[in-house]
Parts: C-alpha cells; sequence; structure tokens
C-alpha cells in the first residue's frame, strides 16, 4: 500500500517557497559558482569578450525598479560575445510548483538575443527572446510588441504532468501575456543570456531579481477520527498548522484549555509521550508530533466532514535539517519529513540507527479506508531499505514517523540534505537488491495486519540485526496485530537466515474475535529453502509459499471500549511477546537428510541447531561423530541443571538423530551439549508453551 496516496492527497490552496534567490544577499558582486540563495545550485556562468555580470538597479539603465528592486543581478555584452547564466533547481517542477521572477530590459536587442531559456537537463521547453526591436516572442508566440521601462513579472505553473501555463506583464503596462505549453518534462533549469548588443556604453543591460519557486503546502487528513503522527515544511507554530480542527488540554492557544491534551510531543528522554502544553511554540525543523484528529471541529456535538485540509505558507526548511536524537541505546525520537516534499528515508544519512523507518497509517488495516463500521484499525507501516509496508521508504510532507537508535549508538543522528528528497515527488525506482522475503497478511472482521521475514546472510534467528523491525503498539482501539517472535521480541519484520532449520512463532491478536485468513501476499524465497506454517493448536502444518492461505479463529482480546486519549497514557510503545504461541513457520534449508544410519564418509564432529526452534513439545536433534566411542548428549536449564540425558552410549563413527520430548518441563531456554572423544559442542534452544 503506498502510504502517500493513502493518507496525503488532496486539494491544494497555500504555498511554501522551496527555493529562492536575491541579488540583495551577494553583496554586490555575482559571478559563476556563487550560491547565496536557498533550493538551487550554484550558479553556473560563461563569459565571452566584452561581457559580465554585477549587482546593481535597472534604473541605472532608465528602467523601473518596483518588484524588482535596485539589487538585481544584471548582465552586459557591449561587443559581439554573449554571456549566459545557468541556475539549476534542486528539484525540478512538480505539478502544482510555480516558478516566479522580474525581468527587466529596456533598449531592444540590437541584432543580437537576450531573454532566457526554461530548460530540462540541456533541451529548451520554453524561450522567451528579444532581437532586433521592441517585440519580445515566446517559443510559438508573442508576449509583447511595445517598448516599456517596467519590470516584468513572470509567471511558470506546472499544472499538469504535461503542461505549463505561463503569464508575463507587458513592459508597457498595457495588459499581461498568458500561455500554455505541452510538455511532460520537468523544467529543471533556466539559463538567463545576453549578447551582440554592440553598444559600448553599456545600455542594453538585462536585469531580474526575486528568483522564487513555490510548492503546494496542504494535508488533507482523510478516513476517519484517530491518530495521526505529523510534521511541517515550514517553521511555524503548532497552532497555525491545527487552526482547522478541535485542540484541547493545552494552556496556550488550544480551544479549550480543559479537558486532556490531544496534541503530543515525544519525550526522547522517557520514551514516552508528553501532552503539548504551548501551542504557540514552534515545531523544530525535522521533528514530529501526534495529534488525535476529532469528527467534531467545534465542539459543538456534530461531527463534521472529512477530509480535514491543514495548510502552511511560509520558506520551507533548510536543507541538512538534523533533528536532535535520543541518545540511549534501543532508543526511539519521533522525527518527520521537513520539506514540502516527499523524502527517500534511504537517501537520509543515518548514524547509529537501525535503519527502520516507522509511520502510522490511521486509514489502513480496514479495507475500506479507515472507514468500516469498526471504525478502522490502523497499523505501523515500516522499512528497512529492502523490505516492509512502506512503499520504496518514501515519506510525504507534514509526515512525522520514528527512528529508533541501533543497541550500541554512541553518536546517533539523522540528517535530512537536498539528496533525501525523492525526484520530482515521483519515486523512479532503485537498483534491485538480492533479497529474499516473505510477507505474511492476517485479514477479517474490517481489520487486517501484516508482518515481514526477509531471509539474507546478514541475518540472524537469535540476535537482533541490522534490518529487524519492531512491532508498535497500535495506536487505535480496534486493531489486529500480526508480528514474527524474534526471542523476547514482537518484529514486523524479522531479518534472519537460511543455514540452519528454525522455527520462528508468530504471533496473532485482535481486538474484535471470529475468522481471519493469513496470505502470503510477497513471496521471493527461493527454492532453496522450504518453509512451513504451523498451527499447533490445531495441529495443522502446511507448506507456504506463494499461494498459501490459511483461514483460522481467534477470540478477541479482553480489553475493549477503550477512551482514544488513553491509549497513549500507559507509555506503552514497543508490542510484548506473549508467553504462549499458536502459530508458527519453520525455515529448513533444502540439504540431505540425516537418519540413524552411519554414514562412512562422515569425517568432522557436528552438532546441528535443533529442529523446529523454538518448538514445543518436541525437537529433533542432529549431530555427528568422527570417531567410534562414548557419545553423551545432555539439555540443560540456566541455572546449569541437568534436564534430561537424551544419548548416553557408545557410537560407531557417523551422523545420528535424537528426539527430545519435553512436555514435563516449563517454556524458557534450554543447552544442549555434545561429548565425545574428548570433544564437546553446546547450542541453546527455546521451548515455548
Amino acid at each position: 500500500m503506498f502510504i502517500i496516496a493513502l493518507l496525503f492527497m488532496g486539494n491544494t490552496f497555500s504555498q511554501v517557497t522551496i527555493s529562492s534567490d536575491n541579488g540583495s544577499s551577494y553583496g554586490g558582486t555575482w559571478g559563476n559558482g556563487n550560491n547565496n540563495g536557498t533550493g538551487f545550485m550554484a550558479w553556473s556562468n560563461t563569459y565571452g569578450s566584452d561581457t559580465g555580470t554585477f549587482i546593481g538597479s535597472p534604473a541605472n539603465n532608465g528602467m523601473g525598479t518596483t518588484g524588482i528592486g535596485t539589487t538585481a543581478f544584471g548582465m552586459y555584452a557591449t561587443g559581439t560575445a554573449y554571456v549566459n547564466a545557468g541556475r539549476t533547481f534542486n528539484q525540478g517542477l512538480q505539478v502544482g510548483d510555480t516558478l516566479t521572477f522580474y525581468w527587466a530590459i529596456n533598449w531592444d536587442a540590437s541584432s543580437g538575443n537576450k531573454g532566457f531559456d526554461l530548460k530540462s537537463g540541456s533541451t529548451t521547453i520554453i524561450n522567451v527572446n528579444n532581437t532586433g526591436s521592441a517585440t519580445i516572442t515566446i517559443t510559438d508566440g508573442t508576449v509583447s510588441t511595445d517598448y516599456g521601462t517596467n519590470p516584468m513579472l513572470v509567471t511558470v505553473t506546472r499544472t499538469s504532468s504535461s503542461n505549463y501555463d505561463v503569464s508575463i506583464t507587458e513592459r508597457d503596462g498595457s495588459g499581461t501575456y498568458t500561455g500554455s505549453f505541452s510538455n511532460s518534462s520537468s523544467i529543471d533549469n533556466i539559463n538567463f543570456y545576453v549578447g551582440a548588443q554592440g553598444d559600448g556604453e553599456g545600455n542594453r543591460n538585462m536585469y531580474f531579481n526575486e528568483l522564487k519557486i513555490n510548492r503546494n503546502a496542504d494535508l488533507s487528513i482523510t478516513g476517519s477520527a484517530g491518530y495521526r503522527l505529523l510534521s511541517s515544511p515550514v517553521t511555524t507554530p503548532y497552532s497555525t498548522v491545527l487552526e482547522p480542527i478541535w485542540t484541547q488540554g493545552a494552556s496556550t492557544t488550544s480551544d479549550t484549555d480543559q479537558g486532556d491534551p490531544n496534541v503530543f510531543t515525544w519525550d526522547r528522554t522517557t520514551d514516552a509521550w508528553e501532552g503539548a502544553t504551548n501551542l504557540d511554540a514552534n515545531i523544530v525543523a525535522g521533528t514530529g508530533f501526534l495529534v488525535y484528529v476529532y469528527a467534531d471541529d467545534d465542539f459543538d456535538d456534530s461531527d463534521d466532514a472529512f477530509p480535514k485540509t491543514l495548510s502552511v505558507s511560509g520558506t520551507e526548511n533548510a536543507v541538512d535539517t538534523a533533528p536532535t536524537l535520543n541518545s540511549a541505546n534501543d532508543g526511539y525520537t519521533l522525527v518527520g519529513n521537513p520539506f514540502a516534499t516527499t523524502i527517500d528515508f534511504d537517501e537520509a544519512t543515518k548514524v547509529d540507527l537501525t535503519n527502520v523507518a516507522y509511520v502510522w497509517d490511521p486509514n489502513s488495516g480496514s479495507g475500506n479506508g479507515g472507514t468500516d463500521a469498526n471504525g478502522g484499525s490502523g497499523s505501523w507501516k515500516t522499512w528497512t531499505g529492502s523490505a516492509g509496508d512502506l512503499t520504496d521508504g518514501l515519506i510525504t510532507p507534514f509526515q512525522g514517523f520514528f527512528v529508533q537508535n541501533s543497541s550500541s549508538a554512541s553518536s546517533p543522528s539523522i540528517t535530512f540534505s537536498s539528496a533525501s528528497k525523492s525526484s520530482g515527488g515521483t519515486f523512479l525506482g532503485k537498483s534491485a537488491n538480492s533479497i529474499s522475503y516473505l510477507r505474511l497478511n492476517a485479514e477479517g472482521n474490517g481489520l487486517s495486519s501484516s508482518a515481514w521475514i526477509q531471509l539474507s546472510e546478514e541475518g540472524s534467528f537469535y540476535d537482533k540485526v541490522k534490518g529487524d523491525a519492531n512491532k508498535l503498539q497500535p495506536l487505535s482501539t480496534n486493531y489486529a496485530q500480526l508480528a514474527i517472535q524474534k526471542g523476547d521480541e514482537l518484529m514486523d519484520i524479522a531479518h534472519v537466515d537460511a543455514k540452519e532449520a528454525y522455527s520462528l512463532p508468530i504471533a496473532f491478536t485482535s481486538t474484535i474475535g471470529g475468522e481471519f485468513t493469513l496470505r502470503a501476499t510477497d513471496f521471493t524465497i527461493s527454492s532453496d529453502v522450504e518453509i512451513t506454517f504451523h498451527d499447533y493448536q490445531e495441529g495443522v502444518s502446511l507448506k507456504l509459499d506463494e499461494s498459501f492461505s490459511y483461514t483460522f479463529d481467534t477470540p478477541r482480546l479482553k480489553a475493549q471500549n477503550i477512551e482514544p486519549l488513553s491509549i497513549i497514557k500507559s507509555g506503552v510503545f514497543r508490542a510484548k511477546a506473549t508467553d504462549g504461541t499458536r502459530f508458527a513457520i519453520t525455515i529448513t534449508p533444502n540439504t540431505n537428510s540425516v537418519s540413524n544410519e552411519t554414514d562412512s564418509k562422515v569425517t568432522e564432529f557436528a552438532l546441528d541447531q535443533n529442529y523446529p526452534n523454538p518448538f514445543n513439545p518436541s525437537t529433533t536433534i542432529n549431530y555427528s561423530v568422527k570417531n567410534s566411542g562414548a557419545v553423551n548428549i545432555s539439555v540443560y536449564n540456566l541455572m546449569g541443571q541437568k534436564v534430561a540425558e537424551l544419548v548416553n552410549e557408545t557410537k560407531s563413527a557417523g551422523s545420528y538423530n535424537v528426539t527430545w520430548n519435553a512436555s514435563e518441563v516449563s517454556s524458557g531456554m534450554y543447552y544442549y551439549r555434545l561429548e565425545a572423544g574428548g570433544q564437546s559442542l553446546t547450542r541453546k534452544m527455546t521451548l515455548i508453551k
């Protein structure tokens, strides 16, 4: 499910300035390689003989200064050569973007030319030019035919994926040119030029200034009442962003200071939510916050319609935004997209993090866009760089999300640079990684939840590794929760290897009981690995492949009718593992099976991992002995006490297996040890009842 379309698509009303440049910031000089603006690459200027660039006032050449100012970018070419000034945008124009600037010329361009090209790469999309007369032309048309001294306001808007609208105020003040240009390429640079003016006095100079690119900045909240994780593309108070919706419990600028707060920040020192008390405080760039969105916007006991639109305006947060993170090992921080464009999480610079993004999607997990009879469930969408429901790691404007420190984080950080902005707001694709994964999805009773297993050599059945993503506690009263249990943690994405046979418990809970269907919706596991699904309660074992589907009944959780604002009061964040398990999957490499028969080719002393593991109540242990002699295999608890002796006899060289039935011992971790010929090997296994 694509989070961008799901959460934040809607009509647009406000705009944020994502790029700007003004001659007044250049201190009187301007040339190739300068870059005192924001949202643009450095100026790329080329100069012929008797040409140059400068900062000056159009009034010096008999032109007006309204809009363009007295410290504008200037260009001259007094001989026969040309000067070009190129400016590449950090991002090409997206649908809805508007480029504006003021442009001033007085005398005509003699036999030469002066004007500008709007380009996509090296291809000119729109050309505006003056040569030899008062006429100013535009690609396939004419802007004006009369002289004038007024600076011209140029406006270029990308109205659709295949169209641009252009307007230019006429320099004689008589009107405004408007035109429409069909082109599906994204304009991503502009080139100003002057040449062959043949005017030694410099009366034919050209000026421009106030370059800006504005982007739509509105958030359409769809679905129904519930929690949203938000951020802001500009530095502005919480009250400004949240003005259209109901807020409460804050001492400053909320609709009422009564009741529990419905706006929360994340206390990174305690890993807990904290009610916001001052909504006049500015939202720090790159940080996120949580708000419970009520259906009733004005507390008149009448629900108001969704979608609800939040808007901001101003200048986009600067690139290289680096919010302050939790400093604790495994600690969480609520960050947010600081820009007015989609970002690619994989391109953000991350240090000492688990490389996982966690986004709360309130409208998923219901099958009806959050409008089912049960009120929708919502679910966390995660991304590890190669797998997860947060498709390709793309995070929309206004989206808050969690990141987690690694288990040994010395200096955790995340930096959002211009490189993290997704090109054109559309994901253009990444080079395919050699990743094997399985996505399971449980759906029923208007609820759904998913979990992933990723296989690679860097994975582990035992330890938390890069690529693991914890299952987080839902921010909704009704939910289904499917997770993979790894040790004592529940995972949304479990990163494991396939070097040995192993069983992973599957945890499933739901606030609404009844029938659910578990399916494999994404499956890229090769035939070298066999996966088996187990329902221990029903005594069912099934091959799990791309066509897997299994229907089961489950009771509901006891907790019901929870007040929405009480969900986060307990501080519970990471989902907790349970003591018992009903479901599991076994991952088995397709290797030659072993038996109790002696294998004359065996030349090593080996103890394999038990299978399945975790297990309930029986498991099988494969082992090999190199030489004939006494062999002992015993099982010990964590206190070092022997709880079972499985083998104690003389064996010939060969491969063997033995089964342990642990029905009379309690759940927990155990060690099993092979001793033979003065050598010993020990492994651990987990019993889950």
